[in-house]
């Protein structure tokens, strides 16, 4: 029975392009739920479920069709991405939803074993973390113990980082038109509360700075 659906997924670029996306987002969520709150954030949901279906046509045309896959390739090596990534961790991630695309292509049953590890190492990692075995270091930047700050702001990302240098701290941030005005949530990690507190006292004495909403909590 399982042969079957495989095989009409197979066939069916949509279900797997459907299904793929569906894979990269589940990834998401449940390491947000294990490990990393911040995963939850809008940017981060929409890229996990582009990336595979993204990676899934292009490996669709490249087997198909050689003069495209050519094509491709030159198109493909004059893109650049400059967005910088925080971590290893989130590189991994990236990996990992490109790799789901690709492998989907080939066989929809790589893509769904695939998936299933990559939520079992989330699952994993939390449970050690909460046995307490002192297998991790502790760095914030990385681990679960930092308190994360959700910041929003009136006004465009650049308007802060004009103020105050938030690099060392900074997660990520996204930005939302309103109207013909712009807010900006602004995701920061800190090793302490106290720290958080400092910080949100600096931003007061900005006058250019008008600040929405500032919350953290424990991770």
């Amino acid at each position: 029975m399982l042969t079957v659906i495989f095989e009409k997924i197979q066939e069916l670029i949509i279900l797997k392009l459907l299904l793929v996306s569906t894979m990269g987002i589940l990834i998401f969520l449940s390491h947000s739920f294990f490990l990393h709150q911040y995963l939850r954030n809008r940017s981060f949901i929409v890229t996990s479920m582009m990336l595979p279906p993204i990676a899934l046509v292009i490996t669709t045309v490249i087997s198909k069709n050689i003069v495209l896959s050519l094509g491709m390739i030159g198109a493909l090596s004059i893109i650049r991405y400059r967005t910088p990534v925080k971590s290893i961790y989130e590189l991994s991630l990236l990996f990992a939803l490109i790799t789901i695309g690709i492998s989907a292509g080939v066989n929809i049953k790589y893509s769904i074993g695939l998936t299933l590890f990559i939520i079992f190492i989330g699952f994993f990692t939390k449970l050690i973390s909460s046995l307490k075995l002192n297998i991790f270091l502790s760095d914030y930047s990385y681990d679960q113990k930092y308190i994360e700050v959700i910041l929003k702001i009136n006004g465009k990302f650049e308007k802060l980082t004009n103020e105050i240098n938030i690099d060392k701290n900074l997660i990520s941030y996204d930005e939302e038109r309103n109207n013909d005005d712009f807010d900006t949530n602004i995701y920061l990690k800190f090793n302490n509360k106290d720290e958080a507190k400092i910080f949100k006292k600096k931003l007061t004495q900005f006058s250019s700075i008008i600040i929405k909403s500032y919350s953290f909590h424990d991770r």
